[in-house]
């Protein structure tokens, strides 16, 4: 893991409230999501990185492995992990969320520099070729367009990196616009080095809507409830001393809230 709070962060959290009398090893998964979450090696992610503090201060491992998204919410879903990192509550209702979430997400639509598309709401789809990611929950009416129009939709063949993938084919011209979290879009653009080549097409009154993120548990799993409780707390606990915000920093983020 890239550079941690260290000691003080976790002697701080360990005085909030006292140790667990067992040390559990907390699963969780998703696919490479960066900044929210990486690989949990080269690149881990700011909720990953929540996650790993606040639990490892309670005396629990967290054990992080990428995982195409459908089959991460399969596994949470069935209890053979005990979570998933970046869901939504429309994405997964059936999940234990914490009362806290872990950041905000706005849908936006970038294409490549020169193209003169923008996304004036779901009828202007359907003059390009719009790249998507397999199995994710975007926006109501974007999820309903690509269900019904397939032939109008390419899906990322890439299960480690799709959104690099998608990114790669608009360069090609294989894509006329792509879209993914506001967040997402922006760091995987700095780190492809696709500055000024890559630019977002919305027009001003064509924002889509924000949806809270979190780490959601397992509905199976008889500690999701406890684990729940103590990312919440932790949470808190991070926001109130100032860790929340060094901790996002290092993603070149601010809070949410």
């Amino acid at each position: 893991m890239r550079n941690r709070l260290g000691p003080l962060l976790f002697t701080c959290l360990s005085l909030l409230a006292p140790m667990t009398m067992t040390a559990d090893t907390i699963t969780l998964k998703a696919d490479s999501w960066m900044p929210f979450n990486g690989d949990g090696k080269a690149e881990t992610g700011y909720m990953l990185d929540i996650a790993k503090t606040v639990f490892e201060a309670k005396g629990h491992k967290v054990v992080f492995t990428v995982t195409p998204w459908e089959k991460a919410i399969a596994e949470a879903r069935s209890g053979k992990c005990n979570g998933i990192i970046g869901t939504s509550k429309d994405d997964t209702p059936d999940f234990v969320f914490p009362a806290e979430e872990l950041g905000i997400s706005v849908q936006l639509f970038c294409v490549k520099n020169g193209s003169p598309w923008k996304y004036a709401g779901i009828g202007s789809l359907k003059t390009i070729k719009l790249g998507v990611i397999k199995d994710y929950a975007y926006f109501d009416e974007l999820d309903a367009y690509i269900k019904a129009s397939p032939a109008k939709v390419a899906f990322a063949e890439d299960e480690d990196n799709p959104l690099q993938s998608n990114l790669t084919r608009l360069i090609e011209g294989k894509l006329d616009a792509v879209v993914d979290d506001r967040s997402v879009l922006k760091y995987t653009i700095a780190k492809m080095k696709l500055q000024g080549k890559v630019v977002i097409a919305m027009s001003t009154a064509s924002a889509t809507k924000s949806d809270k993120l979190y780490i959601a548990f397992s509905p199976k799993h008889p500690k999701s409830e406890e684990y729940a409780r103590i990312l919440s707390d932790g949470v808190a606990a991070l926001r109130s001393s100032g860790a929340l915000t060094r901790i996002l920093a290092k993603y070149g983020l601010t809070d949410w809230k």
